[in-house]
């Protein structure tokens, strides 16, 4: 189980997920919503990437087919070792982004999700969700904050799709970033050289070494972009 223990999500939130499991947009895996990963210890910050990649041979998906629906509506965090079950968090970027902009934070009370709780593919792809699955994705997030009601110190969207459902959902303190994925990431980062970017983001360096992160071109490049933004939204710069 997940060593970050979560939060027990009230029944007017797992009454949500039911509405919205009743009537899923069209075209999806799985037609269950489900809620983000919340620790029992928030600290108030959100991370939302847009959505999950359950195309093709996934045993993922395996595992979420053997699970109730309920347990189908709660699955983030709840898979064996220390996965949340949102891509960008699992493999480190944005812990390191998030480090690096903020170095008293403790990531075990980072709550993770994605902004659209469903996912789709185009054959064995993985497909970005349609313009139906983003709309109800905007209703899906206003029913679940109207009985979540939660107190954001900061909402990090993670690419376009995140932050026009997070805009649209007026989800307070929002610094919106680009989506960290390999394609995004490897098409730029190449423009730089990662021992000037260190450099000149030593705060990123700190975090690599505090983490123990293996400080690659890319994550070190999404870090960098991360503070670049952060501080200013926050007023540190």
């Amino acid at each position: 189980m997940n060593t970050n223990v979560a939060a027990t999500w009230p029944d007017g939130a797992m009454a949500v997920c039911r509405k919205w499991f009743a009537s899923p947009p069209g075209d999806v895996i799985i037609p269950e919503p489900y809620v983000p990963f919340v620790p029992e210890k928030w600290n108030g910050i959100l991370v939302l990437a847009e959505s999950q990649h359950l195309a093709g041979d996934n045993k993922y998906v395996e595992w979420l087919r053997k699970r109730s629906s309920d347990q189908r509506m709660q699955r983030m965090g709840s898979q064996d070792g220390d996965c949340v079950g949102v891509g960008p968090w699992d493999n480190g970027v944005v812990k390191l982004a998030l480090k690096a902009l903020l170095p008293d934070i403790e990531l075990a009370q980072v709550a993770v999700g994605n902004a659209v709780p469903w996912s789709r593919c185009d054959g064995n792809k993985n497909a970005n969700p349609s313009k139906e699955m983003q709309l109800a994705a905007v209703g899906f997030w206003r029913d679940l904050l109207e009985v979540w009601r939660p107190e954001f110190r900061m909402v990090l969207p993670l690419g376009k799709i995140a932050r026009e459902v997070a805009a649209k959902v007026e989800m307070a303190n929002r610094i919106p970033l680009r989506l960290p994925s390999p394609n995004n990431i490897n098409r730029i980062c190449g423009m730089f050289d990662k021992d000037d970017l260190l450099g000149r983001y030593p705060e990123v360096r700190r975090a690599g070494q505090e983490l123990g992160i293996e400080l690659e071109l890319s994550n070190v490049f999404f870090a960098c972009h991360a503070v670049s933004l952060g501080r200013v939204q926050l007023g540190m710069a």
